[in-house]
């Protein structure tokens, strides 16, 4: 356990995931709260305490190669839907073709975060701090 103490707040590292605040509120009170350090990170974010390095960029045609499977699975579950044979009760309640439109749904998902419709082949930037690639910056105080 790590304790620190700043004027009226005491900030103490219970856990590799529990830390901490503690605040008197007067008449011989304190009030607490405990935040993970995710938090701790989003505030130095949102500060600009912490910044994030660009991702990583995405390769070539990667955005066309994506709507082409896209493509090929809806192609796919179109065909499998119209096949008269399926057995009675099953079709669209197929648990295999329940996961085969997951499958179309988060591709298509994707594709609509990281490349809207007027974006053309060049990604969205997305935050890489969660992969532990953030840079500290020194604070301006």
């Amino acid at each position: 356990m790590t304790a620190t103490k700043l004027y009226d707040l005491e900030i103490e590292i219970k856990s590799p995931d529990d830390i901490w605040l503690t605040q008197s509120v007067g008449c011989g009170e304190d009030a607490t709260i405990v935040i993970h350090p995710v938090h701790i990170r989003h505030l130095a974010e949102l500060t600009g305490l912490l910044e994030c390095p660009k991702p990583p960029a995405m390769p070539h045609g990667l955005k066309k190669r994506l709507e082409r499977i896209l493509e090929g699975l809806e192609a796919s579950y179109d065909d499998l839907k119209a096949i008269p044979t399926f057995p009675p009760g099953s079709g669209e309640d197929d648990p295999a073709m329940r996961d085969l439109l997951q499958v179309i749904e988060g591709l298509q998902d994707t594709l609509d975060d990281y490349w809207p419709q007027d974006q053309g082949e060049t990604p969205l930037n997305v935050s890489d701090c969660a992969q532990g690639g953030a840079v500290l910056k020194q604070p301006s105080i």
